[in-house]
């Protein structure tokens, strides 16, 4: 049931933003005759008071309250490809005192639709609709043939060494593993969890009965979801990582795991099963979250026509980027969105197509291109093309910053999302990401040390660990590396444009004024020479300023609470005993820079120095007035020093 005013809102005047306060269709006249109309049965506005806050409701007794109003609300203000529709409609206290957000939709081909006033539209029930495989073939025929410099597409690429043969016959009942040997084509990669049920692979002894043929009812059904995705919008072959690399071979897995880049961001799509937690489960079937809107009539101005809007209160994200699913914790995941240029997500409500240069949405009629504001925002535009337009807002702030500045910027904010990610297995740190470092070095021909950036080192050293690291039990990277430890991780400093302005004038000059560390070299070996494979060993050499450690006598590190500035006025708490007050801090003179802090203990120091003919051992005289003191530290790791007498050291 709805009241005489629900059946009547101007949905014209109601399309303006939600401020200044005085604009917007009229609703109820007060929040009293809202109450009122919600307990006489009204479901729109039973709907909106129910979400009104209890703290906001006027008092039973009070007679006054300003007039409700609503607006249609576009969440995305700015310059976009083409003008957006509203898919959400506020009612609100005239006097700002609560506001109430909820999803609207009208019928398609409805005069509200058509005028592009409410873009919203109702979801279908099942993903697995014709509908819903037109609106994909729509959206992926559009990025392609209009998006040419943001989301380029080689049609004439080289398949991966091995896909999956959907064929061209829909109603087939058998797929194939092909074996490219150079073939040219067009791929759609998969992005799934594997899950911890029994996996459907290809090993070695698997290959050539892949390779004969594949019944579809033998499938998990993930990979069924994305045979018949593949096929209903008219490609031919798929690329699944667990199919098509064979899972016990190493030399294999070496091979491909190298190609991964390619695979992803050279393919026309990744369907990403973003509900799946495992291969057995379907993304195409499962049952959407229901969302019962209330059907609102509407009668066009000039009386030749009516229909109906939908509202709801289920209001969507802005993305699936947005959202914790089974996907969207995985380590391994986060390359491939990154790096396809077109990523469709299954979600719990609606299908998300993202590309380069757009989002479309089920639930919304027309597309929402991304604004210069947020054209960062989303891990999606991460390496978008410069002909794209879009800048980062600091390059813009700082123009003189490097070509190193905006890539190495991506790199530090995708990898404070990766760290908040899942592996199975943590001898995958590096290779999870290796593709997105290869993207990097391509865009700006840095060299890549163990997941630190050598030219960027003294900003990547500087990572530290959320909690309490814990060593692997086999090596993975040097100690100077975040790679070393099974921990998440951080760059606490990334984003501070001081910093980042230091930064430059360090790639910007051919001279050392002694303030930082100088790099004497760098020696990481890695199987097979990749410089983004398995690391087998590593080494780096530094000099630069040290603190004597008779200034220290805490059993932690010495540098704590360390923030950024230039590096000239940088200040570091130390710890000190003795101090009045337990665990004191003093602040070190304007002579002590940080460059690099010890990671050992005074006591492993002392032991250190009573192994005679170790080659490991600290050659160091805490008394010597010599400017300048060689360490050759390769058994005890180190991080980032602090620093007042000149120091050589190698850090294993």
């Amino acid at each position: 049931m709805l009241c005489s005013i629900c059946q009547s809102i101007d949905f014209y005047a109601a399309n303006c933003p939600p401020y200044p306060e005085s604009g917007g269709a009229k609703h109820q006249p007060t929040s009293q005759a809202l109450a009122l109309s919600a307990n006489n049965g009204c479901e729109l506005c039973g709907l909106i008071w129910s979400k009104v806050p209890n703290n906001k409701r006027p008092s039973e007794l009070s007679i006054q309250g300003g007039v409700i109003l609503c607006n249609l609300w576009n969440w995305y203000d700015g310059p976009v490809e083409e003008y957006r529709g509203s898919a959400t409609i506020i009612f609100r206290d005239e006097h700002s005192q609560w506001s109430v957000i909820l999803c609207i939709s009208a019928e398609e081909g409805s005069e509200l639709a058509v005028a592009n006033i409410i873009s919203g539209r109702i979801a279908q029930p099942s993903a697995n609709s014709q509908a819903c495989f037109d609106l994909l073939a729509e959206w992926v025929n559009n990025c392609l043939s209009s998006h040419i410099s943001s989301c380029p597409h080689d049609a004439t690429a080289s398949l991966p060494t091995r896909v999956l043969d959907v064929g061209t016959d829909v109603d087939s009942k058998q797929v194939r593993l092909l074996e490219t040997k150079g073939l040219e084509g067009v791929w759609v990669a998969l992005s799934h969890c594997w899950g911890r049920t029994a996996r459907y692979v290809t090993e070695t002894k698997t290959l050539q009965q892949r390779t004969n043929g594949i019944a579809l009812s033998e499938l998990p059904k993930t990979f069924l979801d994305a045979v018949i995705i593949t096929q209903r919008l008219g490609f031919r072959y798929l690329w699944i990582d667990s199919l098509c690399i064979l899972q016990d071979s190493n030399q294999d897995w070496l091979v491909e795991s190298r190609q991964m880049q390619d695979y992803y961001s050279k393919s026309v799509l990744t369907i990403a099963s973003d509900l799946a937690s495992g291969d057995h489960e379907s993304f195409l079937d499962n049952e959407r979250s229901p969302i019962i809107p209330l059907k609102i009539p509407f009668a066009a101005r000039d009386g030749t026509s009516s229909s109906h809007v939908y509202i709801s209160n289920e209001v969507k994200t802005q993305g699936p980027d947005s959202a914790q699913t089974p996907l969207s914790v995985r380590g391994w995941t986060l390359q491939e969105d990154v790096l396809s240029p077109r990523t469709l997500h299954y979600t719990s409500t609606e299908l998300v197509f993202e590309c380069q240069r757009s989002r479309f949405a089920e639930t919304d009629v027309t597309p929402q291109g991304y604004t210069d504001s947020d054209a960062m925002s989303s891990i999606k535009r991460f390496f978008l093309k410069p002909e794209s337009g879009f800048q980062d807002p600091l390059v813009l702030k700082y123009p003189h910053f490097t070509k190193y500045y905006q890539p190495l910027q991506r790199w530090y904010r995708l990898f404070e999302v990766y760290c908040t990610r899942l592996l199975t297995f943590e001898s995958d740190r590096l290779a999870a990401i290796a593709g997105l470092a290869k993207e990097i070095q391509r865009q700006t021909t840095l060299s890549y040390k163990a997941g630190i950036w050598l030219e960027n080192i003294h900003h990547g050293l500087l990572w530290a660990v959320n909690g309490r690291g814990e060593r692997p039990d086999k090596y993975r990277a040097p100690s100077w590396s975040w790679a070393a430890l099974n921990m998440n991780f951080y760059w606490g400093i990334s984003t501070n444009p001081d910093f980042q302005l230091y930064m430059q004038s360090l790639w910007s000059s051919d001279t050392n004024d002694g303030g930082v560390a100088e790099i004497l070299g760098c020696d990481v070996q890695t199987v097979n020479g990749d410089p983004f494979g398995e690391v087998i060993s590593g080494q780096l050499r530094l000099r630069g300023f040290v603190m004597p450690l008779n200034e220290w006598r805490g059993t932690t590190s010495p540098c704590i609470n360390t923030f950024w500035r230039p590096v000239a006025y940088h200040q570091c708490p130390v710890y000190r005993e003795g101090t009045s007050a337990p665990g004191g801090f003093r602040r070190p003179t304007a002579a002590d820079q940080l460059v690099l802090d010890f990671d050992v203990t005074p006591e492993e120091v002392e032991d250190s120095d009573t192994d005679e003919g170790d080659d490991s051992d600290v050659v160091a005289d805490e008394e010597s007035n010599e400017d300048e003191v060689e360490v050759a530290l390769s058994k005890y790791p180190s991080n980032i020093i602090l620093l007042q007498h000149q120091v050589m050291m190698e850090v294993n």
